[in-house]
Order: structure tokens, then C-alpha cells, then sequence
């Protein structure tokens, strides 16, 4: 008995976008009676360290946070984040500046 597939719609190669994928950090915290320690600074830059080195495995382009509050927008528009247009909370890097900062030895 000869097995059906059923048919496959094809696309035009000059159509076909490439996936872009994102490496997203998920929450980073210290607690208040550490706050102003350096254990925040020494988690990003751990953190944003190994989205460098996943980024080839992933082929991920950029790196990812959605703050929870306005104090954590302002922080991680200090290490160089910008917000998203359509929500503020959401701040993104390009995986080259981060390359980059990290390649500096921050």
C-alpha cells in the first residue's frame, strides 16, 4: 500500500526571512540588605557573559530583560539597555555590544 503525504505549501527563497532569536535574561535580584555590594553589578556581568558565549550555539542576536519596576528600568538602562518602543519594561542589546563590552574586560 503506497503512503500519501499530504502537500507542502513552498515558499520563494526571495520570501523566506532567517529566524532571529534573542537570548532573554530572566530575573536577577539582591536583596536589599546586600544592596550596594557590587553582587548585582558581578550577576550582570557574569550573566551577560555567558549570553555571549550561548549566542553562537543559539545564533541568538540580541540579549533580552523586562524590568519589574522603574528602579530596575533605570538599572539596566546603565549598563547600556535601551527600553522598547512599545513597552518601557522591556529593555534589548544588540549580542555585538555586548561582545563588545565584554571583549573590553568590564
Amino acid at each position: 500500500m503506497k503512503r500519501r503525504f499530504p502537500r507542502i505549501r513552498t515558499i520563494e527563497p526571495d520570501r523566506v526571512r532567517p529566524a532571529r532569536s534573542a537570548l532573554l535574561i530572566g530575573q536577577l535580584a539582591v536583596d536589599h540588605r546586600y544592596a550596594g555590594q557590587g553582587i548585582g553589578s558581578g550577576l550582570v556581568k557574569d550573566v551577560l557573559r555567558r549570553c555571549v558565549a550561548g549566542a553562537g550555539i543559539v545564533a541568538g542576536c540580541a540579549v533580552v530583560v523586562r524590568a519589574i519596576d522603574a528602579e530596575a528600568e533605570r538599572y539596566w538602562q546603565s549598563w547600556g539597555f535601551v527600553p522598547s518602543r512599545d513597552n518601557p519594561s522591556i529593555l534589548m542589546r544588540s549580542i555585538q555590544y555586548v561582545s563588545l563590552w565584554a571583549a573590553e574586560g568590564r
